[in-house]
């Protein structure tokens, strides 16, 4: 596995997590993370379309997430996931990749 690989299949993990998530409650912290990186860094249109998908509900966001197109893979490296699982839970999955890769 390369790093690129490596990098897609821990963004991955982190999705599929934040998808087992996403709600009508957790949507709204999703909402206010993406308005912030819009603030940031100015229109994008992956983050539009995570806006338009956050806007469309929690099961649009949910099938985001999971989606395993080339589209949705980049699509997730702009998703705020960290509005929906915490640092441990990202360092975590951070270590059993670097571990899996050093095997």
């Amino acid at each position: 596995m390369n790093d690129i690989e490596a990098v897609d299949q821990q963004t991955a993990e982190m999705a599929r997590l934040a998808a087992s998530r996403i709600s009508a409650g957790t949507l709204v912290s999703f909402r206010e993370a993406l308005g912030r990186r819009l603030s940031a860094y100015g229109e994008h249109p992956y983050l539009r379309a995570w806006l338009d998908l956050a806007n469309d509900g929690p099961e649009a966001v949910r099938a985001a997430l999971l989606d395993t197109s080339d589209r949705a893979r980049g699509m997730r490296s702009f998703a705020p996931l960290r509005s929906l699982i915490t640092q441990e839970e990202r360092d975590t999955i951070m270590l059993r990749l670097r571990d899996t890769l050093r095997d």
